[in-house]
């Protein structure tokens, strides 16, 4: 086996980050971005993972975590996400997952923070069960719509100056509400300090009509990160809504993710049927015993929204 030399994350690697992602994912991110992702100053941990790297210095591997404030039974615990898991082609199979992961729950743990959650994909959901993950026993639940007939965003948003154009129209249709508390009763404390976090590296926004509010970012397609409504609403007027929104943007479909315990899982779920999304699993840093079954998670909680 190779021997790889093991650096923690900070501000001044994010270059090797990029590359991983280029080279495991195909996806072109800036530094910013990343900067932006895993820069969690304001919960008094950041710069948690780690980056394996080959004797020449070339980016084999990387683990990384996001803090973030969780409330279970009125009490606020530091937690933290499992994010990016990326291990370039040519280094595969050879363990640096299951390592990092542990540096970097050992770190975590060093950081405060009590436990780690996350919605692994199909590839790397194996590699957590090795790490002995818990997972609940329904995962998150994938509703799907149509949006517009006429997808004209997806084609502009992949030219530069009409993509800046475009976004400027998302922003004016999309007039943000900045005055909200978006948190469950158990679960991410979803805070004004949660929001402007997510937007230090990626567009998101607040639409609220009547007393529906929608937590959504537009990227060709419209994707709804939350919903907040009254007992009231009806599942056909909130989907109205959303159409209404995507056709005037352009959007080709509407996507929403929710757990299946969620006030919006039952309201949607009652005219759409929804497809199993990603599984959710938990990683316990300390002895203490915590009940994770009353948790809800939305899409807004998962790092790629």
């Amino acid at each position: 086996m190779p021997e790889y030399l093991i650096e923690r994350l900070s501000i001044n690697n994010l270059d090797h980050l990029k590359y991983l992602y280029h080279s495991t994912y195909s996806k072109v991110v800036s530094i910013e971005f990343l900067k932006g992702k895993y820069n969690t100053k304001v919960y008094g941990a950041a710069w948690l993972g780690y980056i394996a790297f080959t004797d020449n210095r070339k980016a084999a591997a990387f683990y990384g975590v996001i803090p973030c404030r969780f409330k279970i039974d009125n009490e606020i615990f530091l937690s933290a996400q499992s994010a990016d898991t990326m291990t370039h082609p040519d280094h595969q199979k050879k363990g640096l997952f299951i390592q990092l992961a542990k540096m970097t729950y050992e770190l975590a743990k060093q950081e405060g923070v009590q436990f780690v959650f996350g919605f692994p994909n199909q590839n790397s959901y194996p590699g957590f069960v090795k790490l002995n993950w818990k997972f609940l026993p329904l995962p998150m639940q994938l509703f799907t719509m149509e949006g517009s007939k006429l997808p004209w965003a997806a084609l502009i948003l992949k030219i530069p100056i009409l993509k800046n154009l475009y976004m400027l129209i998302t922003e004016r249709t999309l007039v943000p509400e900045t005055d909200v508390d978006l948190s469950a009763e158990n679960g991410i404390v979803r805070d004004q300090l949660f929001l402007q976090y997510k937007n230090q590296y990626t567009k998101t926004f607040i639409k609220k009509w009547d007393k529906v509010i929608a937590w959504m970012k537009n990227d060709g397609v419209l994707k709804i990160g939350l919903l907040s409504f009254s007992a009231t609403e009806s599942p056909q007027l909130i989907e109205k809504y959303l159409k209404h929104t995507a056709k005037r943007l352009g959007c080709r479909s509407i996507i929403l993710m929710t757990g299946y315990n969620t006030p919006t899982y039952k309201i949607l779920s009652a005219t759409t049927a929804p497809r199993e999304g990603l599984p959710i699993g938990f990683y316990n840093l300390k002895d203490r015993d915590i009940d994770f079954s009353k948790v809800t998670f939305e899409y807004c909680d998962i790092d790629i929204f």
